[in-house]
């Protein structure tokens, strides 16, 4: 008897050692404000605040743009090798926000 429950618990402990599958994968494309605000670390936060576990990982670059990015080649390659869910594009600053069409058609010619 004590080693059924000796069994069952050990079971149940490497049961809780299992890691499970987040409920999301976010990429983040940006420069410093999303690197040095860690935005990517807050939004993970926020959501596991509400019982929600998302798995993050950033490409940022300081300075950069969404031009900037797609020249480089690593957000474009993280993005189509990646299995993201989501992927937050933070452009430059300086950029226009009336700019939104080209950056569509950058984007898209990457994917």
């Amino acid at each position: 008897m004590k080693r059924a429950v000796a069994v069952l618990l050990a079971i149940a402990l490497l049961a809780g050692c299992v890691p499970q599958e987040p409920d999301a994968r976010v990429l983040f494309i940006g420069n410093s404000y999303t690197f040095y605000n860690d935005l990517p670390q807050m939004v993970a936060e926020l959501a596991d605040s509400v019982g929600m576990r998302i798995e993050v990982e950033a490409v940022t670059k300081g300075g950069a743009g969404l031009r900037d990015h797609l020249r480089d080649g690593v957000a474009g390659e993280r993005i189509k090798s990646g299995d993201f869910d989501y992927v937050v594009i933070q452009e430059q600053s300086a950029v226009p926000s009336d700019a939104t069409a080209e950056a569509i058609e950058r984007i898209s010619r990457v994917l």
